[in-house]
């Protein structure tokens, strides 16, 4: 990334333009505020404050910076700190900017991300709020345009080379340093997982900045829990013979540890299970089930599937807030991957698929690991899950991810 232009260059703005955005300022500030009063998930906490200062200091104080990295451990309030970017961006007397060029993307196909983003921040943004379904429209909106913001979560999905993201970053012109600062484009990120990406970030040297989003107090870390004995290693749990049959004796045997920690609770729990998938049929989904069904009949438990295409609730949230009359199996697949806030409160394990082969560690962290963080987090729930994939991320975390 060479460039030969000092700092991003600055929009002059008439003194018409600059009323109409200092009224739209007063209208996302009041908006925010209102949603702060009627949902507890839009009260920005201290950690996430600090965050959304540092970010807008940093492009106040030094022009030559077009993108900045956050790399928050999971559920630690990342979604908070984007919420307290825009919060000070407006609150700076000396940064203008006009609300519909600030955008917040992901290159997640995820209908859950966007109702999930579009009822944490202020319906003037509502338009400017894109998945990876509808990326194109933001290409459109975003192409031309000078003095603009662009917040991406989940950056690990679409920002690699030859992904979605990176693509239409390319065709933008958006790798360009030159093109950054001649038309004041500023671009932040968020993950918990950055892969490769820190080394992409960190190579545009001084036009670059990254934040480590240290979490607030009461968080539970998925180290925390390891620490605590409450990371254990999930199995394969479809068990077939040679033959495809069902293997109820591997089963058994596989299911034990899972078994001994479902007796412990003195209370009915929901436990949530990812299932193996066939992209062609049901077939992996099926047999799972009928597995389970055979051990832990339906008389004494209670089954929910939460899933793409057969759904018994539309937001698992709906259900996991009510408390269950007996131990609850919730059967998902292709779901609960990253950015998803579940509700805990009556949650007793998370079981992840195992894949075959050597998992990604990234996939595991944002899977249901990722989900069984946060805060006010059950002293008694477990996570079943690729142990090793745990202790490699909390060496990287500690490690700055150097």
């Amino acid at each position: 990334m060479k460039d030969n232009i000092p700092k991003r260059k600055q929009v002059q703005y008439t003194e018409k333009e600059l009323k109409r955005i200092n009224r739209r300022k007063r209208r996302i500030i009041d908006e925010l505020e209102e949603l702060k009063e009627e949902k507890k998930e839009n009260k920005i906490y201290p950690n996430q404050k600090r965050c959304g200062k540092k970010l807008v200091h940093k492009f106040h104080k030094d022009l030559k910076k077009v993108v900045q990295l956050v790399i928050g451990l999971t559920q630690s309030g990342k979604t908070g700190a984007m919420i307290s970017l825009i919060k000070e961006i407006f609150k700076h007397k000396d940064i203008i900017i006009s609300t519909e060029y600030i955008f917040i993307i992901t290159g997640l196909s995820s209908k859950e991300w966007k109702s999930q983003t579009k009822n944490r921040f202020p319906e003037i943004l509502h338009k400017n709020i894109f998945h990876n379904g509808n990326l194109e429209e933001f290409k459109k909106k975003v192409k031309g345009k000078k003095n603009v913001l662009i917040i991406i979560d989940e950056i690990q999905y679409g920002g690699r080379y030859r992904q979605r993201i990176y693509k239409m970053f390319k065709e933008l012109n958006f790798y360009e340093a030159n093109y950054l600062l001649e038309n004041d484009i500023k671009i932040v990120e968020f993950t918990a997982t950055p892969d490769g990406h820190f080394k992409d970030v960190k190579s545009l040297k001084k036009h670059s900045k990254i934040f480590k989003l240290e979490p607030g107090d009461n968080y539970t870390s998925i180290f925390k829990l390891y620490d605590d004995n409450r990371v254990k290693q999930a199995e394969e749990l479809l068990c077939l013979k040679s033959n495809k049959e069902l293997d109820f004796k591997l089963f058994d045997k596989k299911t034990k540890v899972f078994n001994d920690t479902l007796n412990t609770f003195e209370e009915p729990k929901y436990v949530i299970i990812r299932c193996s998938i066939n992209k062609n049929n049901n077939d992996n989904y099926d047999k799972l089930i009928t597995l389970f069904k055979k051990k832990y009949n339906e008389t004494e438990y209670d089954y929910i599937y939460y899933d793409k295409d057969n759904n018994d609730i539309d937001d698992i949230n709906d259900k996991l807030k009510i408390k269950p009359n007996k131990h609850t199996f919730i059967f998902i697949k292709e779901r609960l991957r990253c950015a998803k806030t579940i509700t805990k409160t009556h949650l007793g394990i998370v079981y992840e698929r195992i894949p075959k082969g050597t998992p990604i560690d990234s996939t595991i962290i944002q899977g249901l690991a990722g989900r069984c963080t946060g805060y006010d987090i059950p002293d008694d729930l477990v996570c079943f899950t690729n142990v090793e994939s745990i202790i490699k991320y909390r060496t990287a975390w500690e490690s700055n991810f150097e």
